[in-house]
């Protein structure tokens, strides 16, 4: 039986290392124009011509100097482990700082393989290389291809044999001033003159904060009608639902359980949630293929670094507005251990896309009369506000943690045009559904328990009341009531349900129900809220305690319980502070 052959993928960030990977291997790595999104060893197999390779993606780094985590994982994997080849991915469009590692490589092993990548990319911009003299001049394996159209060159290249380098290898100054020709300097320029907008000094944040304002606006106003056109989908399908368990002779308890507690509460977190997911995710994902996203973190390096962390915190907290779960497991690209606990227990103070419903309708409620633009803008400075706690609260625990590291490389991609509608499925695919299963999971186990609540009876009263009257001097102090605290707690699973348990309980339903937004405002206000109430909701969904998926996360990636609890902890104390702001505000007026 022949061996299988072991090969290892190599590259700076953001070469597109992860795509081949992807490609050879048909597996779904997430990819991006930004550095550090290999975070960890992957391993994937190739299968081709009758034989089996085992295929190794090593983190993205660009030199064996020891730098940083991800550094040493690659050199040790070199020195330690037993493989076949290394293939090295360079940028075609900046191959004079990617072919440093090329040469460190060779210095361990002479098992190795140029591949130039982006080769389509570096003809967009005017850059032509000799990929042929290139390997002429190094007497080594040398390959081009552009890995978003095929990966025929690396799959021959694998499967061929190759002959060991031999020293000295002519230098890579050399190499680049004989092969690479710049024929058409306007790309650069024009780079430039963007990168002036997005990262100048008096430019960079109020074009930052018009670019959230009109994907929140966009979010919102696109995700109405689709939400109200799922809800009543759900509805339909429901009362067939419904009469199905009821023809079975299902018992009333059980089709309670199944149907008003995991059906309804499944129904609301899709048709709230999918919808602004679908949106969101794909805009977002559109910034970080163009190269926006790393110039977002860029502009916040300078304000994060002096609160103790720095510009890749930003990063994680842009992938935290999708899902905090993912954002922390996104801290792995930040290479000293404090700061990546500290940006790891913070980023649930970013409100994730579980919050955004919520927010959008205590805003709609607290300005009904305004316009949507109006509405997107009091949502940005919410998310402004919890940016600037996120730097704060980074702030106070480095202060107590310490942080090591001095200095962070940020790498400012070149701008792409991104794939369109390669994007948007590769977005829906991996980003909204993935969340969206996740939501499902606890949303399901989170309504059969809520059902059995409401329909307990203690002396005439729903356990859920009896909850909810018990929480209630609480609240009270937090401009809020109890069932309003109640709902908080009963929607750890799934922020999406908090709204749908205020209502269940105000009307007293055994069951959750859809309705609009004016019905939600009528009812609310009748139950005693006001602009106060409204605010203090707000402030509160924004900081109170990570959904539970989040705080596993924590404690997977942390590997300890006190930043667990230190997660919690942090939050709650920030959102009970704020909420009993409003509340004495309120009382002086």
């Amino acid at each position: 039986m022949n061996k299988m052959e072991k090969i290892v993928l190599m590259g700076n960030p953001n070469v597109g290392k992860t795509t081949i990977f992807n490609k050879l291997t048909h597996k779904k790595q997430h990819t991006g124009n930004w550095a550090g999104k290999t975070v960890e060893v992957a391993k994937g197999y190739l299968k081709y011509d009758k034989k089996t390779y085992e295929i190794i993606d090593l983190p993205g780094i660009y030199s064996l100097d020891f730098k940083s985590p991800e550094e040493k994982i690659a050199k040790d994997y070199l020195i330690n482990e037993t493989f076949d080849k290394v293939i090295v991915i360079c940028d075609a469009t900046d191959l004079h700082r990617n072919l440093r590692l090329f040469y460190e490589v060779a210095d361990i092993t002479k098992n190795v393989i140029l591949c130039i990548n982006m080769l389509d990319e570096a003809k967009r911009r005017g850059i032509e290389i000799d990929v042929e003299g290139i390997k002429k001049e190094l007497k080594a394996e040398v390959i081009g291809c552009s890995a978003t159209k095929d990966v025929k060159s690396v799959v021959e290249a694998i499967k061929n044999d190759i002959l060991p380098l031999k020293s000295p290898l002519t230098s890579r100054h050399t190499v680049i001033d004989k092969y690479v020709f710049y024929k058409n300097t306007d790309v650069k320029a024009k780079d430039r003159k963007i990168d002036k907008l997005l990262c100048g000094k008096f430019t960079a944040l109020p074009v930052m904060i018009i670019f959230l304002t009109l994907i929140l606006w966009i979010t919102i106003v696109g995700a109405n009608y689709p939400s109200a056109l799922l809800s009543k989908a759900f509805s339909f399908i429901g009362k067939y639902f419904n009469l199905f368990l009821i023809n079975i002779n299902t018992p009333p308890f059980i089709k309670g359980i199944i149907y008003d507690g995991a059906y309804c509460v499944l129904s609301e977190v899709v048709s709230v949630m999918l919808p602004p997911m679908s949106i969101f995710f794909p805009i977002f994902s559109l910034l970080e293929e163009s190269g926006i996203l790393p110039r977002i973190a860029y502009n916040l390096n300078k304000p994060l670094s002096k609160a103790g962390s720095s510009g890749k915190q930003a990063l994680t907290m842009c992938m935290g507005l999708g899902c905090n779960a993912v954002g922390v497991t996104g801290c792995r690209i930040i290479a000293d251990k404090k700061s990546r606990i500290a940006s790891a227990v913070t980023n649930s103070f970013i409100p994730c896309n579980g919050r955004f419903p919520t927010l959008i309708l205590l805003i709609s409620i607290m300005f009904k009369n305004a316009s949507s633009i109006t509405k997107a803008s009091f949502l940005t400075i919410f998310i402004i506000l919890s940016v600037a706690l996120t730097i704060v609260e980074t702030n106070i625990l480095s202060t107590f943690m310490g942080n090591d590291e001095k200095c962070v490389e940020i790498e400012l991609p070149s701008y792409r045009k991104p794939k369109v509608l390669k994007t948007l499925i590769d977005s829906f695919i991996n980003k909204t559904l993935k969340i969206l299963v996740r939501a499902i999971y606890v949303a399901i186990p989170a309504g059969a328990l809520l059902w059995i609540c409401a329909n307990t009876f203690i002396n005439g009263n729903s356990l859920l009341f009896i909850c909810a009257d018990f929480l209630d001097p609480i609240a009270r102090l937090l401009a809020m009531d109890g069932v309003i605290l109640l709902a908080f707690i009963l929607g750890s699973t799934a922020n999406e349900i908090v709204i749908p348990i205020i209502l269940m309980a105000y009307l007293g339903s055994s069951t959750l129900q859809n309705y609009d937004n004016s019905f939600i405002s009528n009812i609310f206000i009748a139950n005693g809220w006001d602009f106060f109430t409204a605010l203090s909701v707000s402030l509160f969904s924004l900081f109170h305690w990570p959904c539970t998926t989040t705080l596993l996360t924590i404690k997977k990636e942390t590997g300890k319980i006190k930043y667990c609890i230190l997660s919690v902890l942090l939050p709650l104390i920030t959102g009970i502070l704020l909420c009993f702001s409003v509340n004495v505000i309120k009382l002086i007026i």
